[in-house]
């Protein structure tokens, strides 16, 4: 689990949370996810994938996002890449199976606000999301 980085958290109750949008080409995950974060009463919006996402919010600044690292076409890492190119500084968490040290490094290099290591439990994904709240 990457630290977050401390420009990007506000300690915050998350139901003051902006919405948290999920970015996933496995409509699975992105039906758990959503009932997790929905079951504790959060605002999330779901995309099938970061051109989706592109499309949908543009340069939304509230909120996180959380993005599966692996997806085909623009991966997390682009997503990341083009926002912070546009300046936008919204939290986006990378949701990977390979948090190997370099990715980590370079994640943050980026401007990541965190990287979660798939598989992860509800209470890892809620503790970054206290965090992140904008």
């Amino acid at each position: 689990l990457l630290p977050m980085q401390s420009s990007c958290g506000l300690s915050v109750s998350l139901n003051q949370m902006e919405t948290v949008h999920i970015v996933d080409t496995d409509p699975a995950i992105r039906d758990s996810l959503k009932t997790l974060l929905k079951a504790f009463g959060l605002s999330v919006k779901a995309y099938s994938d970061s051109d989706s996402f592109l499309r949908g919010v543009g340069s939304a600044s509230k909120g996180c996002v959380l993005v599966e690292a692996e997806m085909p076409g623009l991966n997390g890492m682009g997503l990341l890449r083009e926002l912070r190119n546009n300046g936008n500084t919204i939290p986006i968490v990378l949701l990977t199976s390979n948090a190997s040290p370099e990715y980590i490094a370079r994640a943050q290099n980026v401007g990541a606000a965190g990287v979660l290591q798939k598989p992860f439990i509800g209470d890892e994904l809620m503790n970054q999301l206290k965090v992140l709240v904008r």
